[in-house]
């Protein structure tokens, strides 16, 4: 079976802490990179099957030939003004697919939209929805990771400063590989003020950190210091750095405090938040009673 894009950051999210606690946290990842289950096919006015994204406008348009449920009902009525409405309507849904998902959908009467008919039949209600994806494989995207937290356990204020503390989150390992290996850049973005304080040296830094990519196939670790360099977290600087010219419509910062929350938001891109430490416990509390 075809492997879905950005389905290893639900493994992440899983490895973090229990099921029941980031079962809303992987909800909206999926959604983010509209990987959700197809509703039951159907026939459309262009006697195609129709497959419907439930991530993209509620579901309500084919991906395929784009017609909203409405104009899909309505187009045996439709005068022939209407259906150029319509079919107008279907050409800027397609390009807002294309942007959203990188795939680049066809209107050729052979591929059905982008998508090939399966040995399974019209009827068949798989994840495309009685369809195989033909053409343009979707784009990677950037996934930042903040660290205490997220890829390691949290061991509270002023942080991790010696090496025996440094302990890798159980699956976290496994998950960034399988992003890795479907295309996708990960990167570590993490705030160390320790070094500030005078709790941590850069040697014992740069010890941590070769361990942890001993162990996890990151691309990159950015590191605010509070020193100098970019400023700690939730400025953007720190993002933004680690962005470089990456498109931000697709790139998603996953982060367990408010302070991660925040510099997604200033720096423009979406965020995961995960309840697998205390502070993610406390954002989620705070984001609940907003």
């Amino acid at each position: 079976t075809r492997r879905q894009p950005l389905h290893p950051v639900v493994a992440l999210l899983a490895a973090l802490a229990g099921a029941a606690l980031l079962l809303d946290a992987a909800r909206r990842v999926l959604l983010l990179v509209g990987v959700s289950a197809a509703a039951p096919a159907q026939r459309s006015p262009c006697n195609r099957i129709c497959r419907r994204n439930p991530s993209f406008m509620d579901g309500t348009v084919c991906i395929g030939c784009f017609l909203a449920d409405d104009e899909v009902r309505g187009w045996s009525s439709f005068n022939a003004r209407e259906r150029g409405w319509a079919l107008a309507d279907a050409a800027e849904r397609r390009s807002e697919w294309e942007q959203y998902t990188g795939v680049t959908a066809s209107d050729a009467e052979d591929d059905y939209g982008g998508f090939d008919a399966t040995t399974d039949g019209a009827d068949a209600t798989d994840a495309y929805g009685g369809f195989e994806q033909t053409d343009a494989v979707p784009r990677p995207w950037t996934v930042l990771l903040d660290r205490d937290g997220v890829l390691n356990k949290d061991v509270g204020s002023p942080g991790v400063v010696r090496a025996e503390q440094f302990e890798l989150l159980p699956g976290v390992s496994d998950a960034v590989r399988a992003l890795k290996e479907d295309g996708h850049a990960c990167v570590v973005v993490t705030n160390q003020n320790a070094r500030k304080k005078g709790l941590l040296s850069a040697k014992t830094l740069d010890k941590l950190h070769a361990s942890l990519r001993r162990e996890v196939p990151v691309d990159d670790i950015f590191v605010a210091t509070g020193l100098d360099g970019p400023a700690l977290k939730p400025a953007p600087d720190l993002l933004n750095l680690a962005l470089g010219d990456a498109d931000r419509d697709r790139a998603v910062l996953v982060g367990d405090a408010r302070t991660d929350m925040i510099a997604a938001c200033r720096a423009g891109i979406l965020a995961v938040l995960v309840t697998s430490s205390h502070h993610g416990v406390a954002c989620a509390a705070e984001l609940a009673e907003a």
